[in-house]
């Protein structure tokens, strides 16, 4: 499709949705009555008009039936093309979109690509691959409280404003075997290369991430926060900016994934923020995962870089730089979270066990395995745990570590 012709479809500040009918076979092929085809710009033209309209698509199929170009046609990063989510904001997706292992190639700025996906939701078998620049909160789904599954970005996105999740923004439902490849970088806040929120607090059950993986460059600029607060040294806000391989907060639950690339949260040769191999603050359970990479950050844990949860069997590998920098994690606290999702709530808090470190950690604080393990200053016999762990071979205590 040549540009004239694409930006007639897709205007300067959004797509053009055309008025036509999901029920218009001319603009989506009806396969039956609950299925509908997808092959060109005018089908995704209809799915957004109806779903402006109020059709959730529920219990309805959506099948992707071959590649599509969502970019300016020149092959350029400079030129993006502002984009509105196929889904419309207000109206939950409440059916099944099945990418069919097909691929929009992408240059686009602000928003996500589908939408909010509702409980009864589910999204699969799509690719990502292209650029993405402004106000990203993500690049696939808003919020998702459904099932995302098999779905694989290849992307580069620079968010301009606060946070960013490479699959969905925030997590309350299912999602599995997804993969992230590329760079992501924010501005300031909060970084996850599958999602920026897992779980939620009070969320007595979803935010479930398992067989994920994340091959990518994860980079929070810290830029506009040090010049709004003047480079303060003792400034709260500096301590907000968080990088997640997995998530960048942890409520729930995070199981056999992989994380491999570097994580950066430095401004002007200074660390910044909170950044963890598979998430950056946990609150829930991680288990059986493992990380691969070079961290810097001011807190910065290989593993997780806050711990008030729960951490078993996983691993890290590579080198771990900060001001507090620690194999495992920087700080293992004993909080007062009220952990209401099921699975979690009658278990220990600051709970490391069965994890392995293998490398080097670079820390301007005196620590190895945390930094800092506090026990509940309101019961001091409520201590947090670090039982058989090892670094480079060797089996740590939480005594011998605790400085």
């Amino acid at each position: 499709m040549d540009k004239k012709r694409l930006l007639a479809l897709l205007s300067a500040t959004s797509i053009a949705f055309c008025g036509c009918s999901l029920g218009d076979k001319t603009a989506a092929k009806r396969t039956n009555p609950a299925d509908f085809e997808v092959s060109s710009l005018a089908d995704l033209n209809a799915l957004h008009t109806s779903s402006e309209q109020g059709e959730t698509f529920e219990g309805k199929t959506i099948i992707l039936k071959n590649d599509l170009d969502l970019t300016d046609g020149e092959g350029s990063t400079e030129d993006f093309i502002t984009f509105q989510p196929i889904f419309a904001k207000d109206h939950e997706f409440k059916g099944t979109f099945d990418g069919n292992g097909e691929t929009f190639n992408c240059d686009l700025s602000n928003g996500n690509i589908l939408g909010d996906i509702a409980k009864e939701g589910i999204v699969k078998n799509l690719n990502v691959t292209g650029h993405f620049y402004g106000d990203i909160d993500s690049v696939l789904v808003g919020e998702n409280k459904g099932t995302i599954e098999n779905c694989k970005l290849d992307v580069v996105v620079e968010d301009t404003l606060v946070s960013l999740g490479g699959i969905c923004c925030s997590n309350l439902g299912t999602i599995d075997g997804c993969e992230v490849r590329g760079e992501l970088s924010t501005n300031d806040m909060n970084l996850g290369g599958i999602c920026n929120s897992n779980g939620g607090v009070g969320a007595t059950e979803g935010g479930t991430i398992t067989n994920c993986k994340v091959y990518a460059k994860l980079t929070n600029c810290c830029r506009s926060l040090a010049e709004d607060n003047g480079y303060a040294e003792d400034d709260y806000y500096f301590q907000t900016p968080e990088i997640g391989g997995i998530a960048g907060f942890n409520y729930a639950y995070i199981g056999n994934c992989e994380v491999e690339g570097d994580f950066v949260s430095i401004y002007k040769d200074r660390f910044e923020g909170t950044a963890g191999g598979i998430a950056s603050t946990n609150n829930g359970l991680v288990e059986n995962s493992k990380y691969k990479g070079n961290i810097s950050a001011d807190f910065a844990g290989g593993i997780i870089g806050s711990n008030y949860g729960i951490v078993e069997s996983c691993k890290a590998e590579g080198t771990v730089k900060g001001t507090k920098a620690a194999a495992f994690a920087a700080l293992n606290r004993w909080g007062n979270i009220d952990f209401a999702w099921e699975s979690i709530k009658s278990e220990p808090q600051a709970y490391l066990q069965n994890c392995e470190f293998t490398g080097t950690v670079d820390s301007e604080v005196a620590g190895v395995g945390v930094i800092e393990n506090m026990p509940n200053p309101e019961d001091l016999d409520l201590k947090p745990q670090v039982v058989n762990c090892r670094i480079n071979g060797e089996v740590i205590t939480r005594e011998a570590d605790a400085l």
